[in-house]
Parts: structure tokens; sequence; C-alpha cells
């Protein structure tokens, strides 16, 4: 989709304007919302502007997946953010054993006030990126979205980070893992790459798949499906009308998927061969 050049030069002098108001030193805003006290990013035209301009981001999703977490439960949360959907999750579980990553550094210092801001003292929270392999990389960070990183050649980049594997991040004496929240646009099957011993005990994956997926080498869709149908069985689509995908129709259902551009497939997937007695309601 092409943006004119008028609407572009709006877009970007409103951003500008925003970030002004922040003064020099300004990290973010506060904003009290469904999802919970966020600190967001003025800048960001997408999760920050949905909670600004609406007051909740992604409700109907973070309710589905609410519903499936308890006291008890080990959560994982790959791409963090600044805790749009970490902090009401873990607020509605109750729980004290979660592993957060973010490797955006603005983005980090946002979650670990939000993160503050919620009294969310159990979450660990590290500054890193998860991929198939541990290394060093280099981005440049996307301020009109955000949650997306564009990974570039190592002279052009303007941040470096380390990437770790979950596998080798996860803690062995966590024996399951409830639920991991995924948002590595581009990236999912890198990320399933470097934790297969620990999708081996992981009960759910939430991840969100759209168009981008077929543009990284690596990393498109049909790469995601056919990692992730070792480990998964089913699929929940979620939002205003979810439905289950069953073991038969699971694999073929995930390499199926063509989003159009700015569309996101929202999806659980699980162990089970039927709706689990949580998510069953809305099926």
């Amino acid at each position: 989709m092409k943006v004119g050049l008028g609407r572009l030069f709006s877009r970007n002098l409103g951003n500008s304007l925003r970030a002004r108001l922040l003064a020099n030193h300004g990290v973010g805003i506060v904003t009290t919302t469904r999802n919970g006290t966020l600190v967001v990013d003025p800048q960001d035209r997408v999760i920050s502007a949905h909670l600004l301009s609406q007051g909740e981001y992604v409700w109907p999703e973070i309710t589905q997946l609410s519903r499936i977490v308890g006291a008890s439960s080990r959560l994982v949360f790959v791409g963090a953010h600044i805790g749009a959907l970490l902090v009401p999750i873990v607020r509605a579980a109750g729980t004290r054993s979660v592993i957060a990553f973010e490797p955006s550094p603005r983005n980090h210092q946002m979650l670990l006030m939000s993160l503050a801001l919620n009294e969310l003292a159990g979450v660990v929270a590290e500054n890193i990126a998860v991929g198939a392999r541990p290394g060093k990389v280099r981005f440049t960070g996307n301020r009109i979205i955000s949650a997306n990183l564009s990974r570039v050649a190592p002279k052009e980049g303007d941040t470096d980070v380390t990437v770790h594997t979950l596998d080798a991040t996860i803690p062995r004496a966590w024996e399951s893992i409830d639920l991991i929240v995924m948002s590595a646009p581009g990236y999912e099957a890198d990320v399933l790459r470097g934790a297969s011993r620990t999708l081996l005990r992981t009960q759910r994956l939430y991840v969100e798949l759209g168009s981008p997926q077929r543009i990284t080498d690596g990393n498109t869709i049909e790469d995601f499906a056919g990692l992730a149908s070792i480990h998964f069985r089913s699929a929940y689509v979620l939002g205003e009308k979810p439905r289950f995908i069953p073991p038969a129709q699971f694999s073929p259902f995930l390499r199926g998927l063509t989003p159009r551009r700015g569309e996101r497939a929202k999806l659980l997937l699980a162990r089970e061969s039927t709706p689990a007695p949580a998510l069953a309601p809305e099926l």
C-alpha cells in the first residue's frame, strides 16, 4: 500500500509533536487502560496508539488466554514489547513464574516501568533476542511500529543485542510450560528452531502470523508450520468469534494460511485433540 507524501509528512509531524510532549528526557506516556497501567511510546501507531485511543488492545484474545492460566502456571513471553499482553495475562493468572524477552532497549525500559506500575515483581524481563542459535544481532528499531524490529546487515544497524535460544534460557527445573506468548514478526520459525527441547514441555503457544513471514528467508509460514506440527496437534483461532482447528485439519490449516497485508492470524497452538473446557464455551 502506497502512502502519499502529504499523508506521510502529516504522520511524521504528528509523531514528532507527540514525542516532544515528553520533553528531552521523557521515556513514554503513562496511560491507564483495560490492559493495565502501561508506559507507551507516543510515536508508535499500532499497540500504543490503540491503548491511547481505545483504552485496550486485543482484549478478546487476552480474555481467552487468561482462562487457561493460573497461579501455578509457568509463562514465557518472547517479544514482550511494553507489556500490553504480558501485564493483563500475568495479573489474571497471579503467577510469579514468568520469563519475558524483549530485544529493543527502549521497549525493554518501558516494559520494566509497566511491570513496576502494576506491581508484577515476579517477572524476569531480559533485554535479549530469542532465535535459532546464540550470538549477536544488529538491528534498526521501528518507531512507527515499535513491536517490529528491522534486522539488517552489521554495518547498517544502530542497536546491538544478544541472542539466546529458549532451550538455553528456560530453567530445566520447569518441567512444564503452560503458555508461550510469542511476538517475533518474521522470525517465528527461528524461535522454534532454538526451542526443540523447550517445546517438548510446552502445553500451548500463542502467536500472530502475518504476511511478513513470507518475506524473511527461512521463516515463511510453511517453515513455521512444519516446525509447529512436530510439537502441537490442534489450534484455536482467537478473536471475537474463536474456533477450534482439530488435529486432522491442523497441519493443512497452518500451511494454507495466507494473511493479507496488514492482517494477522491470532493462533493458539495446543497439544489437545478436543477443545479445552476453559475455551469451549465460545468455540
